[in-house]
């Protein structure tokens, strides 16, 4: 079935449109160009009624609105109208071939007398009016069934011819746009002769209904056939043109009068396709197990269908068969055919797949909810006898009871979809991130991915800046992170289902996970580094020169001083390396210690008070720094000041530390500061950690420090 085409996709698409143009106009004009009495009748009970008129009614003062209308006569012939004259679809009303050719050639009765300019009508109280018959039906009068059956099938013969501009050499948009057609003639050929007034020519309606019935049947063997090479091909080429040759010449039969029954002739073999439909639908599902996108493209397929031809035969077609006649609801039913086309269209063109997965699961368990609720419904009424109301409160009881755990069951095994664990995802991040080696992290984060999504194939990926589908689903792109490769995922759900933004969704939680977990540890081993590069520079620069010091000093007194001071910075090391700082309150305990057991050596007293928040955190930089001013301050009053006592003031403030330091030895004038370095030391400590520093004679030396706190300093 190779069809050879020099056409562009626009050129068939503008095609398309000339010709529904063309054909709804000529519609409209069939339409328009029957007789019009401007009575607007239904059916009530038993017996037709005018329900409205118009102006176009003439020859009695009163409006006949509301009166049983049982004949229409000219001078020359009258009929006894009956509601079967009002049928608006034959195939659901007259049962056999004999009522539909006395159906027939009452219309033709009637319509040969509305050909008339006058006509009278007989209503039940035996009044007769006169009224005037035009010729020709009003556009504005085309009840809202007339356009809602030809934007059916316009819209369905549009939809249908778009997928094939773009699809042309496909055989299931062929076989859709051979559906399309059909649904345009028999969705505006029905939306003629059911929207009637009460009339049509006998020709006319014959060819319209019998037109109706053959492009609806055609339509039911186009979709078989187009099952037959969608989303696969299961069969060869001329299986699909046998099935369309079967249905064509059920038609043929039909209208040769080999079948008595016309519910039977009209409705077997439709249904007959309608199962196979359903059969062939499940031989795809089955074969798409390992299939995604074959999967998908059916899911597009099997959601429109059971939303649209479904319902329609539901409601329409299936009643019928029980005598029920469902004609009335027919032409609005028609718009159901619409969701079959966009399905299609959608499926067919590959849009979107990836995003059908996980809402198409939930309306089609929606679907089976409401219509478990309906059936225990009519099992409580019909068996139990109960009261529609106890029933219904009943069905809503037993469904909330069995349906949602068994809901749950069927989303994780058949849909395949789990909810993600926190707690599983969080351990299998952190064992990625305290893995020893790169490649062991890689290796690690891989499993992790092809844990969560059940991948059938897990590669190195391409640049991503975020995790991205690609391949229509098929694929999903996992960035590089950090010092890890990035990462290709191939066939979600060990190849049974495609990825979707649900899945995205999930990758970036991941991948967010691993970047925070990943920069946490680096920045502690950045800490570790930094502290360690510290200590050394702490034994490097202050314990080692110390110690040489103390090893080439020639007086016992300030050797012993060296070490002792060596031994006090060598314990604040090892207890405070790691914390990155203590508290004032215990830096200044144990630096209170040290002086005073220096200054009792010297004989000297210790004067120490400390106020403020003592509690408050100290950087490193000022552990050393406030240590040492404290040590030269008692150097100095040791070696040079004679003096008795020393009175050490401490208060901390929110942003400042207010340190003084005071003897009452012999005061500054009488030190050689140009020959020490003790004093010089504290101004240089002082500038370092951003503070001031003042040298006074009081009674002594007094030596007045400002030192900023943490943001103060610049």
């Amino acid at each position: 079935m190779k069809i050879m085409t020099r056409f562009t996709p626009v050129s068939i698409l503008f095609m398309a449109a000339i010709f529904a143009i063309m054909w709804s106009g000529a519609v409209i004009w069939v339409s328009f160009n029957q007789p019009y009495m401007g009575l607007k009748l239904g059916i009530v009970g038993e017996q037709i009624r005018i329900l409205d008129t118009d102006s176009s009614l003439a020859g009695t003062m009163e409006s006949p609105k509301n009166q049983v209308l049982k004949r229409i006569s000219i001078p020359t012939q009258a009929i006894d109208l009956i509601p079967m004259d009002l049928a608006p679809e034959p195939d659901s009303a007259m049962g056999t071939y004999r009522n539909y050719a006395q159906f027939l050639e009452r219309q033709g009765q009637i319509a040969d007398m509305l050909r008339q300019q006058k006509l009278e009508l007989t209503l039940g109280d035996g009044q007769v009016y006169s009224i005037s018959v035009t010729p020709h039906r009003p556009v504005k009068t085309f009840d809202l069934a007339f356009w809602v059956q030809l934007i059916v099938g316009v819209v369905a013969w549009l939809i249908s011819a778009a997928v094939y501009a773009f699809r042309s050499n496909e055989l299931a948009a062929r076989y859709l746009l051979l559906s399309g057609i059909c649904t345009l003639v028999f969705s505006s050929f029905a939306g003629i002769y059911s929207t009637r007034e009460i009339a049509l020519p006998t020709t006319l309606f014959q060819f319209l209904s019998d037109l109706n019935f053959f492009g609806g049947s055609v339509f039911i063997a186009s979709f078989v056939a187009l099952l037959l090479y969608y989303p696969r091909r299961i069969a060869p080429n001329w299986v699909g043109v046998g099935v369309i040759g079967i249905f064509v010449l059920w038609f043929i039969a039909q209208q040769m009068g080999m079948f008595e029954s016309m519910t039977f002739a009209r409705r077997f073999l439709v249904m007959l396709g309608l199962l196979c439909s359903f059969v062939l639908a499940a031989i795809h599902w089955w074969f798409s197990q390992y299939a995604p996108l074959e999967r998908a493209a059916l899911q597009w397929f099997l959601l429109s269908w059971l939303l649209g031809t479904s319902l329609f035969v539901l409601f329409i077609l299936l009643p019928t068969l029980f005598g029920f006649d469902t004609s009335a609801l027919q032409g609005y039913a028609f718009t159901l055919f619409l969701l079959v086309y966009i399905g299609l269209a959608f499926g067919i063109l590959r849009y979107r797949l990836f995003e059908l997965g996980i809402w198409w699961g939930r309306i089609l368990l929606l679907l089976i909810a409401i219509l478990f609720l309906i059936l225990l419904d009519i099992i409580f009424i019909s068996l139990l006898n109960l009261s529609p109301k106890i029933s219904m409160t009943l069905a809503l009881v037993v469904c909330g009871i069995l349906w949602l755990p068994l809901r749950g069951w069927i989303w994780e095994k058949f849909l395949g979809y789990l909810s993600p664990k926190r707690e599983l995802q969080f351990r299998e991040i952190i064992g990625v991130t305290l893995a020893t080696a790169q490649q062991n992290q890689q290796q690690l984060w891989q499993e992790v991915l092809q844990k969560n999504f059940a991948a059938l194939q897990v590669d190195e990926g391409i640049y991503t800046e975020a995790p991205v589908l690609a391949q229509q689903g098929l694929q999903l792109h996992i960035p590089a992170i950090q010092q890890l490769h990035a990462v290709t995922l191939g066939y979600a759900g060990q190849g049974r289902r495609l990825f979707s933004q649900y899945d995205v969704a999930i990758a970036t939680e991941l991948c967010e996970m691993l970047d925070y977990a990943i920069q946490a540890k680096m920045a502690y081993e950045a800490g570790v580094i930094e502290e360690r590069q510290r200590i050394r520079r702490d034994l490097h620069d202050n314990i080692s020169s110390q110690l040489v010091n103390a090893l080439h000093s020639q007086q016992p007194q300030r050797k012993d001083d060296m070490i002792r001071n060596t031994l006090t910075d060598l314990r604040d090391v090892i207890n405070h390396s790691m914390s990155g700082g203590i508290c004032f309150e215990e830096l200044l305990i144990n630096i209170r210690a040290e002086i005073a057991e220096r200054l009792a050596l010297a004989d000297i007293q210790l004067d120490w008070s400390m106020t403020g928040n003592v509690q408050q955190a100290m950087s490193l930089e000022m552990i050393h720094g406030l240590r040492s001013i404290l040590r030269e301050a008692t150097n100095n009053c040791i070696r040079h000041a004679y003096a008795q006592h020393l009175k050490i003031k401490i208060r901390i403030e929110t942003q400042f530390l207010l340190l003084q330091v005071q003897d009452d030895g012999q005061g500054l004038a009488e030190l050689k500061i140009g020959q020490g370095q003790g004093l010089t030391n504290m101004q240089t400590r002082v500038q370092l950690l951003g503070g001031e520093i003042q040298f006074l004679n009081q009674q002594g030396l007094l030596i007045d420090m400002k030192l900023p706190l943490g943001s103060n300093r610049e």
